[in-house]
């Protein structure tokens, strides 16, 4: 980006408060966020000089619009008049309403933004709630008439093209919810960080997952909620003045690197149908995620640490338009030939797995460094070791041992009591699998060449350890740890 524009701070509400039943009306948050927001920031009401807001469907939850004149009600300092105005774009409305203010800044037209997202769904029923931001973001009279939940409706839609186009494992879905839930509770000011959850709830089985619409159930919806946020953005001048006066260092300041934006039609129709011969369901979120990576002159997704989604739905996430790898394979070139492989994926398990290891005190690579550039494609950072395998896609080879001890059921009992410790405390073997494959690769392509899997006897392994456990599959479990002596192995 040419000119920088820095994040100088900002706040958040805590989404688990329901506003109409603290007595609390929409106005009453926006004032609160703003001026906690200010003080989290150590900055003033005087020292703001442009206000964007984002907001959906204040009209039909509150019946307000000309959120911007909140903006200037929100302390006398603004009465004079503060540039204000609101912004929509359905669930992107805040996302909008902070490009909108970095456009301004980095067009010199003001030095401090200060951009507020806020919503209010809280305070009507479940089921005006769903119509209210169910008809406004698609085309309203047109799409989803006579629905009970438009978009839990349109989700399950979504659903059914991506499983038509490359199949789909709906355990997976449940998955990403729990484990997105199981994340919340790190958020001191998430909606669900104090909800609780059986694994049951976790299944595809109706008496435990209910269906809302379709393919749909209860635990791939995001919840509704009222909440808001502010932020202030800042030129690279002004923000040199925050650091100077707060004393820290303009380096320590972060700014935005890089951003994407593009609108695809309204109608989910006319969407599944542009992309019909492409290879994403959505071609316009992998063009604005390209973009922005573009715009901030970085490689791609191994150059990050994380990603957030607006996962208001679990396909959201899983339909995040990078076709999903149905199998794992040794196999670089025979994965590529039947699937399509991307290697930028390659490196990336490398780093996160070096990067865990790092957490292991017996761990070969523990102490060792590496600098970004040793999990690019490139040959002067990465070198060929042969053919498509670089250096970090390999495991090392090193010196050491290590020794367990298994027991009959009745001995683990006489060690348990010899111990003072309860025989559930013991972890036993649930499940396992065996089955060998033929010694030669090429026997081995040959033998999978009609079948949906290139090492069939892989996947019969681990089926027949999941059958012997009497567990349903991996969403039953916490964790997979795989023998990646390649990175090709774990992708």
């Amino acid at each position: 980006m040419a000119n920088k524009v820095y994040i100088l701070g900002g706040y958040q509400t805590d989404f688990a408060q329901n506003w109409s039943r603290n007595e609390l009306d929409l106005f009453d948050v926006f004032k609160d966020t703003v001026h906690q927001g200010l003080s989290s920031t150590n900055l003033e009401p005087k020292d703001i000089d442009v206000a964007h807001v984002g907001n959906f469907t204040a009209e039909l939850f509150c019946n307000q619009g000309h959120l911007g004149g909140f903006f200037v009600s929100s302390d006398p300092v603004f009465y004079s008049g503060i540039p204000a105005s609101r912004h929509e774009a359905a669930c992107a409305s805040g996302s909008i309403a902070a490009l909108a203010a970095s456009a301004e800044l980095e067009l010199g037209r003001y030095d401090l933004a200060a951009v507020i997202g806020i919503e209010q769904m809280k305070n009507v029923s479940a089921h005006e709630a769903a119509n209210n931001i169910g008809g406004p973001a698609m085309w309203s009279g047109h799409e989803c008439q006579n629905i009970d939940y438009p978009w839990p409706h349109m989700f399950s839609l979504l659903t059914e093209e991506y499983d038509k186009r490359y199949g789909i494992d709906e355990k997976y879905l449940s998955r990403i919810s729990q484990v997105n839930l199981n994340n919340a509770k790190n958020n001191p000011n998430s909606q669900t960080r104090g909800w609780t959850f059986d694994d049951n709830a976790f299944t595809r089985l109706d008496q435990h997952n209910p269906v809302i619409e379709g393919r749909t159930r209860k635990t791939d919806c995001g919840q509704i909620t009222d909440g808001a946020a502010i932020i202030f953005l800042a030129s690279e001048k002004r923000a040199i003045k925050y650091a100077k006066d707060n004393q820290i260092k303009i380096e320590d300041i972060p700014y935005i690197k890089g951003w994407g934006h593009k609108t695809g039609p309204i109608t989910l129709e006319e969407k599944i149908a542009f992309s019909k011969d492409n290879e994403y369901i959505f071609p316009h979120v992998k063009d604005t995620i390209d973009d922005a990576f573009r715009r901030a002159s970085m490689p791609g997704v191994e150059a990050i640490d994380a990603i957030e989604t607006h996962d208001c739905f679990s396909s959201t996430e899983y339909n995040i338009d990078y076709p999903w790898p149905h199998m794992f394979s040794l196999l670089t070139e025979e994965y590529d030939k039947r699937y399509g492989i991307d290697e930028k994926y390659l490196s990336r398990i490398s780093q996160v797995n070096l990067n865990n290891a790092k957490n292991n005190p017996n761990s070969q690579t523990r102490g060792w460094t590496f600098d970004d550039n040793a999990f690019t494609r490139l040959d002067q950072h990465n070198p060929v070791i042969e053919g498509r395998t670089r250096k970090t896609d390999c495991g090392q080879i090193t010196d050491g041992a290590a020794i367990i001890f298994l027991a009959s059921e009745k001995r683990a009992i006489k060690y348990a009591k010899d111990n003072q410790i309860k025989i559930e405390d013991i972890p036993y073997i649930k499940g396992w699998g065996h089955k060998t494959g033929p010694i030669t690769l090429e026997e081995k392509i040959a033998f999978s060449k009609d079948n949906e899997y290139i090492f069939p006897h892989v996947k019969d392994t681990i089926d027949d350890a999941f059958r012997r456990a009497s567990m349903p599959g991996v969403e039953a479990i916490d964790a997979i740890e795989t023998h990646d002596c390649f990175s090709s192995t774990e992708y």
